[in-house]
């Protein structure tokens, strides 16, 4: 006996039938255009062919996932101001109770989750198929008798032919089970059509050696010999720190091989660097010509996927998500921006956004569960700024050049041997804004490093040493919850870009240089073709 969760739900849109609930099989139910056999079809042309999805793993833990930025808003009862809430960027759990609003707002599908059930169910049987009544032993159907059948002795050639018999099917057997004349499976390679941008991958789970092996040329090439340099450039060394794995950040290692197998298996996730390629590109030559790591690239992945009118919940803006204070001190240009609809212009003048952007920034609004809304920045609520750079790709591009500077060249975080993944997640939580605020962000990641490093006496582990596990959100790190899964996401999705363009773009005048890695570690990633996506 098994069991199996199914969740129960009734749509409130007109376009849908109101008269009764709906149960849909679990314990993963996809919701589209066109979900496929099972899922919740909602034949709506607003909304993606996969637009969410709902996994109910256990009857009192239900999650639903936005896929590749959809809009999927949840409220806790129908009635609603929709246009107040702002869509999910992340899981977050349903209660019985709750009302989901998938697509935009005014052309989308209304319903409530009304709970999540078990059902029992046995595997097919011939019982359940043939009455009691009419089950029969089958020896003696047709009234025949068992026949007395006389042991003789087996004729000559009964045993060599056995023998040859086992034989040849054993080694049939062996052929199949070891794939002896066939090649090895593609391990890390295009799997499922969409891509669930934010979902969150287990940073501990065990990876394949040879999936480890062969991530450890990438690994080394764009961040470990990166670290290494700057530490010589300082005058510290560590011998073997570059090429020897066993003094590499092992968790934050394993972490990126996580991601990087996560990420590859969707397909859109390879659509999308095909979108963004031109865009791609222009921020690879502006690290080449700043002389900072390319890895960085991943950084605009990670945060917007490229997309340059993103504007977050609390109003950081363009390819790069830079804070309206933070643009403004980086030379971007911020100015005229309207609060809501109150007809209000703001400019920043301030060089950092406040210690508490929910608390304090007054472009920030919150609701009654702490969830923060952007006042500007949204052009379909009439918000909006005159002027801003930050949504200029090139002019936002060679701001974050110099504001990454900060965190690369810092001498003690130079030291450090992890100051390429410092310099990562300082995009996330901020380097050292006390000059500007006056007093320490314990969050920002200069005063994070110092308090460990007074207590680990190294630095090459910092990001390892403090990213929590991923059922343990909450422990002891020095940094911010957000922040720990930043960094290695960045470190994949650059290791797979450079595997796609090096194969699909090698004559581009930025890509081409990617060229050897063709031959090399990008052989064991099956980035797929462009005339496959």
């Amino acid at each position: 006996m098994q069991q199996r969760w199914d969740i129960e739900v009734q749509f409130r849109s007109r376009s849908m039938p109101t008269h009764k609930p709906f149960i849909y099989k679990g314990p993963q139910i996809s919701i589209g255009s066109n979900p496929g056999v099972g899922g919740m079809q909602l034949p709506n042309p607003a909304i993606a062919p996969i637009h969410a999805r709902i996994e109910c793993y256990v009857g009192h833990q239900v999650m639903i996932h936005p896929i590749q930025h959809n809009e999927v808003r949840v409220a806790t009862h129908e009635n609603e101001d929709w246009s107040r809430i702002d869509p999910i960027y992340k899981p977050v759990p349903l209660m019985p109770g709750v009302a989901i609003y998938i697509g935009p707002i005014g052309h989308g599908v209304l319903f409530i989750f009304l709970q999540a059930k078990t059902f029992a169910w046995k595997a097919d049987a011939l019982s359940s198929v043939v009455g009691e009544d009419e089950q029969i032993d089958i020896s003696l159907a047709h009234n025949t008798k068992a026949k007395n059948i006389r042991i003789s002795k087996y004729p000559p050639w009964f045993y060599p032919t056995l023998f040859g018999m086992v034989t040849i099917t054993t080694i049939v057997m062996v052929v199949q089970v070891l794939k002896i004349f066939q090649p090895a499976p593609p391990i890390l390679g295009p799997k499922f059509e969409g891509y669930n941008h934010e979902e969150i991958v287990d940073v501990d789970a065990p990876v394949e050696p040879s999936v480890l092996a062969g991530l450890q040329a990438p690994f080394e090439d764009f961040v470990m010999r990166v670290n290494a340099d700057k530490m010589e450039d300082v005058g510290v060394r560590i011998s073997g720190l570059s090429n020897n794995p066993k003094l590499w950040d092992q968790r934050l290692f394993n972490a990126v091989a996580n991601q990087v197998k996560k990420s590859s298996s969707w397909g859109g996730f390879w659509k999308r660097l095909d979108v963004v390629k031109e865009d791609y590109a222009v921020v690879v030559d502006a690290l080449r010509e700043a002389e900072l790591p390319e890895v960085l690239a991943g950084i605009p992945f990670q945060e917007t996927q490229y997309n340059a009118i993103r504007v977050s919940a609390v109003c950081a803006a363009g390819i790069w998500q830079f804070m309206p204070e933070t643009g403004h001190r980086m030379g971007l240009k911020v100015k005229d921006c309207k609060m809501g609809l109150t007809g209000k212009l703001w400019s920043p003048t301030e060089l950092s956004p406040p210690y508490s952007v929910k608390r304090d920034a007054e472009y920030v609004t919150v609701n009654a569960n702490g969830e923060p809304s952007c006042r500007i920045g949204s052009y379909s609520k009439g918000s909006y700024c005159r002027v801003d750079d930050r949504v200029d790709t090139e002019a936002s591009t060679l701001a974050a050049m110099k504001l990454m500077k900060e965190t690369f060249d810092d001498p003690e975080l130079s030291a450090s041997g992890s100051v390429v993944q410092a310099t990562i997640l300082a995009h996330n939580a901020g380097y050292d804004d006390s000059n500007y605020l006056g007093k320490v962000k314990r969050s920002n990641v200069l005063p994070a490093y110092q308090r460990y490093v007074k207590k680990k006496n190294h630095g090459a582990h910092f990001y390892g040493d403090n990213l929590c596990h991923t059922d343990e959100p909450n422990c002891k790190s020095y940094l911010p919850e957000e922040t720990q899964h930043y960094g290695y996401r960045v470190i994949a999705y650059h290791i797979l870009a450079v595997c796609y363009y090096s194969k699909n773009y090698p004559n581009h005048k930025v890509f081409g240089k990617w060229k050897p890695y063709r031959e090399g570690y990008c052989k064991g990633i099956h980035a797929p073709e462009k005339a496959e996506l």
